[in-house]
């Protein structure tokens, strides 16, 4: 038996390579850093890691992660557009009379999914065809407001 270290083929170091530019990522750095941060909480916080308390992060930071991954794809082509939250507002309350008046649940998603698709697409119309600034087509959030009031039957009739 030879004591002599084997050499490393191109395949081997190609693959090494791409290890470690996947770890040396920033995504990589901030998934750590999360993980660390995670762990320490639980280690000083009494049921911090109990399934209870992990759950209901997890129901109460889904809505902000609905929120910011268009607005992530909205800032990053240089653009804003405040009426996200507006319109993420008016189909959860579609969402909850629909439900509450009776439509299947399936029939209620995608309703609601469409809805959003619609003002998605009228706030895109705007911006893409008519050629008004982002921001501008924006403050039309307050329609999306009077709306969801109007359906949950907060406005006056």
């Amino acid at each position: 038996m030879s004591s002599e270290p084997r050499a490393i083929t191109a395949n081997e170091s190609r693959i090494g390579q791409q290890l470690r530019d996947g770890l040396l990522r920033w995504d990589v750095g901030i998934l750590v850093i999360l993980v660390a941060v995670v762990f320490i909480g639980g280690q000083q916080v009494e049921g911090f890691l109990t399934p209870f308390n992990l759950d209901f992060r997890i129901v109460e930071v889904t809505p902000m992660l609905l929120m910011a991954l268009p607005m992530t794809l909205i800032i990053v082509s240089g653009e804003i557009d405040l009426s996200v939250a507006s319109m993420l507002g008016l189909s959860s309350t579609m969402m909850g009379v629909l439900y509450r008046d009776g439509l299947p649940l399936p029939l209620v998603v995608v309703t609601c999914l469409v809805l959003g698709a619609a003002m998605g697409a009228v706030n895109g119309f705007f911006i893409t065809v008519l050629g008004l600034p982002a921001l501008a087509v924006t403050f039309k959030r307050e329609i999306y407001e009077v709306l969801a009031g109007a359906f949950a039957g907060f406005a006056k009739r």
